[in-house]
């Protein structure tokens, strides 16, 4: 990736920072004082939206700190040996740090897709254990409302929540550098008999496009949330 992309990266991930920040601070405004919306909910909703906000934020540091440690050990190569190992030590080193990043923005924007359900449903009970994947029935009001008012939505929740299970049930993973970006690969260990050596198979590739995609679609469906929520305007009497 040269720095002409890590610029224009950069600036994404800070301009959808500022899109979350607005969007969430929009909807607890228009939430205050929603008789069918508890205030626990509120408030659940507040902590959330702060920890995509934060994690999007230690993302797009850590990842201009692993596009740096990147270039410093694929220059290190003409070096000795002993300087070698210790700078690639150092890599690997901030390479599981920034997929454990990646990792935490996952569980944050998934347990997000949850209360977004509830808002939708106008539900009023922080008890009840409800999710979006309920939504998986056409059938189902939230479904309906999501296909019509953010068509395509359903199907990235369904790809996003797969790929979270995944890294949920602690499927390996690790990061790729390619010549178009960074690639966080979740494998499949296959195992063989011996003496076939145990294979690492990715079965999944997360990019940076797709991080910011789907924050982009939880932001599709908080500006359909916004504009059913928003006060009715005030008519003014002659």
């Amino acid at each position: 990736m040269n720095i002409e992309d890590e610029n224009n990266i950069d600036k994404q991930l800070q301009n959808l920072m500022a899109e979350i920040k607005s969007a969430t601070v929009t909807l607890e405004l228009n939430l205050f004082g929603k008789t069918q919306i508890s205030q626990v909910l509120t408030l659940n909703h507040s902590g959330l939206a702060k920890d995509i906000y934060n994690m999007t934020s230690v993302y797009k540091k850590q990842l201009m700190i692993v596009n740096e440690s990147h270039a410093l050990w694929q220059a290190s190569l003409q070096k000795d040996l002993m300087d070698k190992m210790d700078l690639f030590e150092q890599h690997i080193q901030i390479c599981y740090e920034f997929a454990t990043i990646v990792k935490a923005l996952f569980f944050f924007v998934r347990a997000y897709q949850d209360q977004l359900y509830r808002f939708i449903l106008n539900q009023n009970s922080e008890k009840d254990r409800l999710s979006m994947t309920s939504a998986s029935n056409p059938k189902n009001p939230v479904r309906i409302w999501v296909d019509k008012k953010a068509p395509g939505y359903y199907e990235w929740f369904e790809n996003f929540t797969k790929c979270r299970d995944k890294l949920k049930k602690g499927k390996s993973h690790g990061v790729t550098f390619k010549e178009e970006g960074i690639y966080i690969d979740i494998f499949c260990v296959q195992f063989n008999e011996s003496p076939s050596p145990n294979k690492a198979i990715p079965e999944y590739s997360i990019s940076i496009n797709y991080i910011v995609s789907s924050i982009q679609w939880t932001l599709v469906v908080i500006a359909k949330l916004n504009e059913e929520f928003k006060p009715l305007p005030l008519i003014s009497r002659a």
